[in-house]
């Protein structure tokens, strides 16, 4: 192979893993960000999974992959026993498993994109290696 195209290939690789380091550098400096300022309740939220919506009296978790909960056969007036207290505890514990989701989304991201860094880095180094030796062989 023609030393000079052996160079303009590492070089060009090492401009496009350039380009992915700093891209991937600034999502992971936005993710740490998002792991220490939560996000205030009164905003959505987008992260996947989507959330699990508690029904309300029977503590089942209804949501993406669940199935729907049966209807029981009861009287309209067993609606009318669900208390305020007992909404707002299953709207607490509900609002708690968001947050713990949030979190552990969060530190999956921050995983994800120190290893795409990492990667990128050794192809960074082991393409600039042979972008210089390319280099010296061509001047001799």
């Amino acid at each position: 192979m023609n030393k000079s195209l052996l160079e303009i290939y590492a070089l060009s690789i090492c401009f496009v893993s350039i380009g992915c380091m700093s891209i991937f550098g600034g999502v992971l400096l936005f993710t740490i960000a998002e792991q220490f300022l939560p996000i205030p309740s009164e905003f959505p939220s987008m992260h996947y999974p989507p959330p699990m919506y508690m029904q309300y009296g029977t503590g089942i978790q209804v949501g993406a992959g669940n199935p729907l909960p049966r209807i029981a056969n009861q009287a309209p007036e067993n609606n009318r026993e669900i208390s305020a207290d007992k909404i707002a505890e299953e709207q607490k514990k509900y609002e708690k498993i968001q947050k713990e989701r949030i979190k552990v989304e969060a530190i999956r991201s921050t995983i994800r994109y120190i290893i795409i860094l990492i990667v990128a880095s050794f192809v960074f180094i082991f393409h600039w290696r042979m972008a210089k030796m390319a280099r010296l062989d061509n001047d001799t």
